[in-house]
């Protein structure tokens, strides 16, 4: 009975990684962002799907369990609003010249719930990094993890001037929102 008992207990020791894994993925090209905003003339959005990145998704049981890295930038000037004078205005206050990438470099979790993630991490924008607290939903696909969520920011504290045009006559808001629905293959 003994010696049943130690023969379980170390086959347990060695399968226990077996349940525990990390694996990494990249983002993936059907992955979707999207910066949103207001101005005196009409709501407005600017979307890119050409973000990049990568992420170390960890699993329990071959289930999803929380995110160990997460890394995911894009060019400011792969978000476009389908108004040439808009998009450049926008590069402009970005300084993509200087700073060509918007990105978010996670620290940690600091919760999980269900499908649900809070994430703390770097997001630079505009040449200013600042740390942010993001919501994320996460759903597990047949090939993929969908990572889904948004954050506000405003213009002002990224040190960025919100633009203006035709001569101060349309401005835009300050505030922005970021939305993203992130989609990671290994």
């Amino acid at each position: 009975m003994r010696i049943q008992l130690i023969k379980t207990i170390l086959l347990g020791i060695l399968f226990l990684p077996l349940l525990a894994y990390t694996q990494s993925y990249r983002v993936d090209d059907a992955s979707k962002f999207v910066v949103a905003g207001t101005s005196t003339l009409h709501d407005w959005e600017m979307v890119s799907d050409e973000g990049r990145g990568e992420a170390a998704f960890r699993f329990l049981d071959g289930e999803f369990y929380s995110i160990e890295s997460l890394e995911v930038a894009l060019k400011g000037e792969s978000l476009k609003s389908g108004k040439e004078k808009m998009d450049n205005n926008a590069y402009e206050a970005l300084e993509t010249d200087e700073n060509p990438f918007i990105r978010f470099d996670l620290s940690r979790v600091i919760a999980i719930e269900n499908d649900r993630l809070r994430l703390k991490g770097d997001f630079s924008a505009g040449g200013k990094k600042k740390t942010e607290i993001i919501e994320v939903q996460v759903k597990e696909l047949e090939d993929s993890i969908l990572l889904t969520g948004s954050f506000d920011i405003t213009f002002t504290e990224y040190d960025m001037e919100p633009p203006s045009a035709l001569m101060g006559a349309i401005n835009t808001g300050n505030e922005l929102t970021i939305s993203f629905e992130a989609r990671f293959k290994n």
